[in-house]
């Protein structure tokens, strides 16, 4: 934090981004801990939060009100399910991965179950990629960080049962999204 500062030229917004990481570190850290359930990756994500936050500093009018701890929080929490989205998108093979594979110890038909999940997955991601960010949230807090309805509405502040009902539309919404990416698959 102080190397950032450092940077900082003017000492209005230096003082302000300082007071700001002081008031508010510690909902940040718990918010993307909350999410990520690692502490380098939540600490990364402060950070990351504090640069973007350099960048909007005059979005903030009052540091010390409910709208600036808000708008701080959830901008935590974006960074945070990006991240989570970074990390999904990456492969990570093994070495021992990479001898099986290339060594016949998979048949061919645990090969094709393979791609098929693979193949599921990149659909998947695509769907929730087009779906509206709460819902895309959710499922993805749900399904993929397996947390229940209480945990997700701690993480998005939500209660459980806005959570139930954005659930429920989700999956509906998701249903629809992935129905017609059949219909047009099909359709080729």
């Amino acid at each position: 934090m102080m190397l950032l500062l450092s940077y900082i030229a003017d000492p209005v917004k230096k003082d302000r981004l300082e007071t700001l990481y002081t008031l508010y570190h510690r909902d940040m850290y718990i918010t993307a801990y909350a999410i990520l359930k690692n502490h380098h990756e939540a600490e990364d994500v402060v950070q990351s939060a504090i640069i973007k936050l350099t960048r909007n500093l005059d979005k903030i009018s009052d540091i010390y009100c409910n709208k600036s701890r808000a708008y701080i929080v959830i901008t935590v929490r974006n960074l945070s399910l990006d991240a989570i989205k970074l990390k999904k998108k990456t492969v990570h093979l093994t070495h021992d991965h990479l001898e099986d594979v290339t060594s016949g110890a998979l048949d061919m038909d645990g090969l094709d179950d393979y791609i098929l999940k693979l193949e599921l997955g990149k659909t998947l991601a695509t769907a929730l990629d087009s779906l509206h960010r709460p819902y895309a949230d959710v499922l993805t807090l749900k399904y993929y960080h397996q947390l229940s309805a209480a945990e997700i509405s701690e993480v998005l502040g939500m209660t459980s049962g806005h959570v139930n009902v954005t659930l429920h539309r989700a999956l509906k919404a998701i249903k629809r999204i992935l129905e017609k990416m059949e219909t047009e698959t099909v359709g080729e």
